[in-house]
């Protein structure tokens, strides 16, 4: 058979460039395997070689998507790839995003297939629903071990033009699409055979599956600015150097309270950022980036808001499930209520 030849991308942590520090580094490329792509290539064997390496800081991708794709996309026609593997992304939400832009790009404009992985609840799994292959992964990169053989796996059927099987079998997350198929079993006894395996407590898939997504009516929009009161809350993490309230900087469980006295009392250099998925360099030199109470006030003054909630909530939304993040700002909600808050802002990190 023709050999494999998988390109691989990834992030400036993954290819060993750096950190936060490094996430505006440009496209680098070069023909070493470093990082998850050694991984790749042991899983490969003597069915194909990872030929190149494409590393890119998520921030430097986010801000120069255009100019980073075309350079992507001529690595890959330079190497005469085959399949292109971007990731394992994890839970890391603009690598996810970036890997998910890589493979439609790669797929749409040279015709190269492309394969991703990342959890579930990345933010890049939903960028183009029903357009990828995206193996299932754990939160972290302790799930590597088990991520790399469906993913190379899958990569190598694609790179080959071999049937794909159910996502169940390949591993990646569905798709959206339903192929019939030939059982041996007429559906009367399969039914009875799910029913009796629900009943004894026994693991079953229904060959049917419901999804069940939870809608949120948005809130009314506020009739009077002039009477509302404002609140800012966080979930990037500012807070006090030595973070008293004990916020975890992923998959925080509780949210922290801090009132604007104390807020005024931090001097530069006084507080943190606990979230591990941004660059707060900008925030650490100036609070107001994250945190825009220099605005509200100054929209006190001129009468455009009434006046301001007089503690700001904080969380760190980093790697969080929807679950745990739904108690949070319920939470959060609750006490802006009590407070008659009239509209909270958010900024995103």
């Amino acid at each position: 058979m023709d050999e494999v030849r998988v390109v691989h991308y990834i992030n400036q942590f993954f290819g060993g460039i750096g950190g936060e520090e490094k996430t505006y580094s440009p496209v680098i490329k070069i023909e070493e395997v470093v990082g998850p792509g050694l991984a790749i290539k042991k899983e490969l064997g003597d069915r194909g070689n990872v030929v190149g390496t494409l590393i890119c800081g998520d921030s430097f991708f986010v801000e120069n998507q255009e100019a980073a794709l075309k350079e992507i996309a001529d690595a890959v026609k330079e190497w005469n790839a085959t399949v292109v593997i971007a990731g394992p992304a994890f839970n890391a939400g603009r690598y996810g995003v970036a890997c998910a832009e890589v493979c439609k790009h790669i797929q749409d404009h040279l015709g190269i297939c492309a394969i991703t992985a990342m959890f579930t609840e990345n933010p890049g799994v939903s960028m183009h629903p029903g357009q990828l292959y995206i193996i299932e992964t754990g939160m972290s990169a302790v799930s590597m071990r088990q991520a790399v053989k469906p993913l190379v796996d899958l990569a190598v059927k694609l790179s080959r033009k071999e049937p794909i099987g159910p996502a169940a079998e390949e591993g990646y997350i569905p798709r959206g699409y339903r192929r019939n198929t030939f059982s041996a079993e007429p559906a009367y006894k399969r039914a009875v055979d799910m029913l009796h395996k629900k009943i004894a407590g026994q693991p079953y898939a229904s060959e049917v599956p419901l999804e069940r997504f939870t809608l949120v009516d948005p809130a009314p929009a506020v009739a009077d600015l002039k009477s509302a009161r404002a609140a800012l809350v966080s979930e990037d993490g500012l807070v006090p150097k030595g973070n008293d309230q004990r916020l975890t900087s992923a998959m925080c469980d509780h949210m922290a309270r801090y009132s604007f006295a104390e807020y005024d009392d931090f001097n530069k250099g006084e507080y943190e950022v606990l979230h591990g998925g941004f660059d707060a360099r900008p925030v650490l030199a100036d609070r107001n980036r994250q945190l825009p109470l220099d605005i509200l006030r100054d929209l006190i003054k001129t009468g455009e808001i009434k006046d301001l909630y007089d503690n700001f909530l904080v969380t760190v939304g980093n790697s969080n499930s929807i679950e745990n993040c739904a108690r949070i700002g319920q939470e959060m909600a609750e006490k802006l209520k009590d407070a008659g808050v009239s509209f909270a802002i958010v900024p995103a990190t």
